[in-house]
């Protein structure tokens, strides 16, 4: 896989087929993350560890933020050429970690914030609506698929609703 600028980017095998852009087809989260855990663990490295996790962020030149956020669980936010994992420091360890592998899903998966481009014209703002619906459940699949993987216990809530 490749970065948005088109430079290689950590380890993930497993690569979107052009159609499965976001909103465009169903993306495959669950073999995007296995492919990432396979390359990662293959390196002898283990996500149970928060140090690890950073790291696999790092691979993506993803820098990961734990700030207060009120009710906000985590974002993707892209600055310029840059983009952050940015969790909510009062989640449980276990849970920041699993909001920021989904946000990590959202990168790998190319999804957009769509909703912040539409327009008042009619039905725009229900398909952009599902369109973010449809994302967040791709991303959560991913964030759960990749922490069963490494036998993480994982959060009764949602990881990605709310976030």
């Amino acid at each position: 896989m490749k970065d948005r600028g088109g430079e290689p980017m950590g380890d993930a095998k497993a690569t979107l087929h052009p159609s499965e852009s976001a909103c465009g087809g169903r993306q495959r989260p669950a073999r995007l993350a296995r492919a990432v855990l396979a390359g990662w663990t293959a390196r002898g490295r283990d996500l149970r560890e928060a140090s690890d996790l950073a790291d696999l962020l790092r691979s993506y030149s993803l820098t990961w933020h734990r700030r207060p956020l009120g009710r906000l669980r985590g974002a993707l936010v892209g600055l310029g050429d840059e983009y952050h994992v940015v969790t909510n420091s009062a989640l449980s360890t276990s849970e920041g970690r699993l909001v920021a592998a989904h946000e990590l899903g959202h990168y790998l998966m190319h999804h957009r914030p769509q909703w912040l481009l539409c327009s008042a014209e009619a039905g725009t703002w229900e398909r952009a609506a599902d369109c973010f619906s449809r994302e967040e459940d791709e991303a959560e699949e991913f964030a759960r698929t990749l922490w069963a993987g490494v036998g993480g216990a994982i959060p009764a809530a949602n990881c990605g609703r709310g976030a």
